[in-house]
């Protein structure tokens, strides 16, 4: 069973350390001292989230991830039988929800950072072998919807330091050459790249209510799907 520090709980439940050591003190969380340090196991902390989820609430990255990853067919081993369970559950209580439900539950997988470069260096960034391009446009070549805009791709969050440093691309400016997604869950897809689900996902993002209406309508087929 995998053992987590403060820090670790604290990236999967995207809060601060010392909001998961207040719940740690007060009992919310289950967790052992060993010296002067907290440790949470893995199965306290999917107890939590099980009692955190509802369809008004983000799932942590892992669970968020494991939602995409069982829309388009796999099993989420990462997970627990028990946390797939509930899971499966979630996928059962959005079925059928608008963009802001689905939007809502998905939005702890990643963060979103718009960027700015030189044309060629985002032309760069596209064929670098370590970056997926999502987005709308990447969504209509998998045949979601056909639509034009700014660029979108996955990076890890190591391979982004290393290409933002080569590319000399900057984020958070007036002008915005593309947008960058950085997953906080490391087995985010696997080695084809994103599937649908997890390009239906992006395009909620969207101020185009046409293109966020595409990605409602797919995970909700998805969701359907997945009941069978």
């Amino acid at each position: 069973m995998r053992n987590l520090s403060v820090a670790d709980v604290a990236a999967e439940l995207d809060v601060c350390s010392s909001h998961v050591r207040k719940m740690l003190r007060a009992g919310t969380l289950r967790g052992t001292h060993v010296g002067r340090a907290w440790v949470v196991s893995q199965d306290a902390l999917e107890e939590l989230e099980s009692r955190r989820v509802g369809v008004g609430r983000p799932l942590a990255a892992r669970r968020a991830w494991a939602l995409l990853e069982i829309l388009e067919g796999g099993d989420a081993a990462w997970l627990s039988a028990v946390a797939r369970s509930q899971v499966r559950a979630q996928i059962r209580r959005l079925r059928g929800a608008d963009a802001l439900g689905w939007r809502t539950a998905l939005r702890g997988r990643e963060d979103r950072y718009p960027v700015s470069g030189h044309r060629t260096a985002i032309e760069r960034l596209a064929k670098d072998a370590d970056v997926w391009p999502v987005g709308p446009t990447a969504a209509s070549q998998a045949g979601l919807l056909m639509a034009e805009s700014t660029p979108e791709f996955y990076i890890s969050s190591a391979n982004w330091e290393r290409l933002a440093a080569a590319l000399h691309l900057v984020t958070f400016t007036p002008q915005i050459s593309a947008y960058v997604r950085i997953p906080r869950f490391e087995q985010s897809f696997s080695s084809r790249g994103p599937g649908r689900a997890v390009l239906a996902a992006n395009l909620l993002d969207s101020t185009d209510w046409r293109v966020a209406k595409a990605g409602v309508d797919v995970l909700n087929h998805l969701a359907e799907m997945a009941q069978r």
